[in-house]
């Protein structure tokens, strides 16, 4: 299943990370690795309960953030992402982490959360961890593939 637009104005968002070196090496903060072209991700999905499965992720954004969009988690799980502060709570740099992000459900009733961090260029996604209210949790690890099929 491909993703193609994004409609901010439903539950559906696209989403990509770009793994291209000239980015990576003027990126500030973890939406610095993104742009307006969708990218995809092919995940490994831990669940707390569950087997392992495969499941496809797309990420797209700009600085400070990104919106995201799962094939298969959680029903097709969707919402918006902050690259995680910085500083301390007196003096904190909010939306400046290089590589952390956090993110929030934005479809209706969805409550699902998840975070992780952006690395090599933005060509994977490491140490992700989701909760949802399904009771489901669990982690999650992405590298960018030129397609993903669910």
């Amino acid at each position: 299943m491909r993703f193609g637009s994004i409609f901010l104005a439903s539950s559906v968002f696209a989403v990509s990370l770009v793994g291209q070196s000239g980015n990576a090496i003027a990126a500030k903060t973890c939406g610095d690795f993104l742009a307006t072209v969708v990218h995809t991700y092919s995940c490994t999905i831990t669940p707390s309960g569950g087997t392992p499965f495969h499941d496809c992720l797309e990420a797209e954004g700009g600085t400070g953030g990104f919106l995201f969009q799962f094939g298969v988690l959680d029903g097709g799980i969707g919402g918006v992402c902050a690259c995680d502060a910085t500083g301390t709570s007196k003096a904190p740099k909010l939306d400046a982490a290089r590589n952390a992000f956090t993110c929030v459900g934005s479809a209706g009733s969805n409550h699902d959360g998840l975070s992780g961090k952006v690395t090599a260029g933005g060509a994977k996604i490491l140490g992700g961890n989701f909760a949802s209210d399904t009771p489901d949790n669990g982690a999650f690890s992405c590298e960018e593939v030129p397609l993903c099929t669910p």
